[in-house]
């Protein structure tokens, strides 16, 4: 059995200082795409090396925003995707390797939360000066400016926030949304909320996004239990939906009910028209679906004639 590889290739620190004889050492993202082009370039090569650019990206603090720019610095976080974009454009553009189209994944993204006093005695050693965290309420507030920033970056394909546990030491992440035994930290319910929009595509408006719903699992009313009074419909989701559900008469097609409401991306919801009398006339029901958000075409379905008690 064979199966498809994909490899992510980069792995960068989001920032470096180009200094070989300094006491640290760093290349930046900025320099080294521009060298790893050129080696590319000057190597013949006439395969691809990957199929995602990976680079981590952090910001230089975790009190600082994640909308922060760097539009000078060496430095790529989140909100330079631009910068990143044109860099392995001119890295790769042109040859075997795709550069500007080439997909992104975001990995370390880590917002660190200072630690309570009532949790304080499962961490060792000191809190660098330097990372500044912020209060949960803030950690998950910068988590969701992150994800809508990211979703609406149109060749990244995802982002790894770093880590969902903290370290216990202190020196290390305490980026989590749990604590280091396990228990979640007043972060973790937004933050999960926040993932939850990003999947089902409501983190964000998009300019010229355009998201199609697909309606899973459609449950109409069997004609004997619609007789009964049963005006219900059951399904799914493919993403976050707004979803609207019609009575029309079979007949004439003319609207005989209507019932709005909203749903959650591959969870099972309920439409109902409740105690509304539809008369003695034979209906189709019709279920369309658009999304709330970032709105593409309605997709709807149409139920068999149902007559009513």
């Amino acid at each position: 059995m064979t199966g498809e590889v994909h490899v992510i290739g980069g792995g960068l620190a989001p920032r470096g200082g180009d200094c070989a004889t300094c006491a640290k050492p760093t290349h930046s993202p900025t320099s080294f795409i521009k060298d790893l082009g050129a080696a590319y370039r000057a190597s013949g090569r006439t395969l691809p090396v990957m199929d995602v650019f990976d680079i981590h990206v952090y910001q230089d603090y975790s009190a600082l925003p994640p909308s922060f720019e760097h539009p000078v610095a060496t430095t790529i976080s989140v909100p330079d995707y631009g910068k990143l974009v044109a860099l392995l454009g001119q890295a790769f553009d042109g040859t075997p390797q795709p550069g500007s189209s080439l997909p992104i994944l975001y990995d370390e993204f880590g917002i660190e939360s200072a630690i309570p006093p009532g949790k304080r005695s499962l961490y060792t050693g000191t809190e660098p000066s330097t990372t500044k965290p912020v209060d949960e309420r803030q950690q998950a507030a910068a988590y969701d400016l992150g994800l809508r920033l990211a979703f609406c970056q149109p060749t990244v394909e995802g982002i790894l926030l770093f880590h969902s546990q903290d370290e216990t030491a202190l020196p290390s992440w305490q980026s989590g949304v749990y604590y280091a035994d396990g228990t979640p930290k007043s972060s973790f319910w937004p933050v999960r909320d926040s993932l939850a929009r990003t999947r089902g595509g409501s983190i964000a408006h998009c300019d010229g996004m355009s998201l199609e719903v697909s309606p899973l699992g459609v449950r109409f009313p069997a004609p004997r239990a619609f007789q009964r009074g049963v005006h219900s419909v059951r399904f799914r989701c493919s993403l976050d939906c707004a979803w609207t559900l019609e009575a029309l008469r079979s007949t004439t097609g003319a609207l005989a009910a209507r019932v709005n409401g909203y749903g959650r991306a591959d969870t099972t919801l309920v439409a109902s028209f409740g105690k509304t009398k539809l008369g003695k006339t034979p209906v189709r029901l019709r279920l369309t679906l658009v999304h709330p958000v970032n709105p593409g075409a309605p997709e709807s379905v149409m139920s068999g004639i149902l007559r009513p008690a």
